[in-house]
């Protein structure tokens, strides 16, 4: 007699787990634990509003494919020299954007790509 009672609601949770495991997947972008330990951080001058559009165009240029981006989150993933760099931009105060990025070839870092990544990064932002 339970078992009937439960299983409208089992079937609710299973539906909404597969829900949020697809629009996770939609997107592409989950700022994971093992993202934020292995990712670089540096700290740019000026607000998010200047630097993610700069780290956007700044990955499309030196992409030879379309990148990926989620406005929502301001993380971007790209494919530079056949690695796989995911950067995000977070607002740090009213002077300062925090930028993690992480570039991966073959499964293993790549920290001297991030930090390429980053200096054009912040070549663009000077202009």
């Amino acid at each position: 007699m339970h078992e009937k009672a439960l299983l409208p609601f089992l079937l609710l949770f299973g539906l909404a787990s597969a829900c949020a495991v697809v629009a996770a997947g939609v997107t592409g972008f989950v700022v994971s634990q093992e993202f934020m330990d292995n990712a670089m951080e540096v700290y740019m001058p000026g607000t998010s509003r200047v630097v993610w559009p700069t780290t956007k165009a700044t990955l499309s240029e030196m992409s030879a494919t379309p990148i990926d981006v989620d406005d929502d989150l301001m993380a971007a993933e790209a494919t530079i020299d056949a690695a796989k760099v995911v950067v995000q931009v977070e607002t740090f105060n009213q002077e300062e954007t925090r930028v993690r990025i992480l570039a991966r070839k073959f499964g293993v870092d790549n920290k001297a790509l991030a930090e390429m990544v980053q200096d054009r990064i912040r070549r663009n932002l000077d202009r």
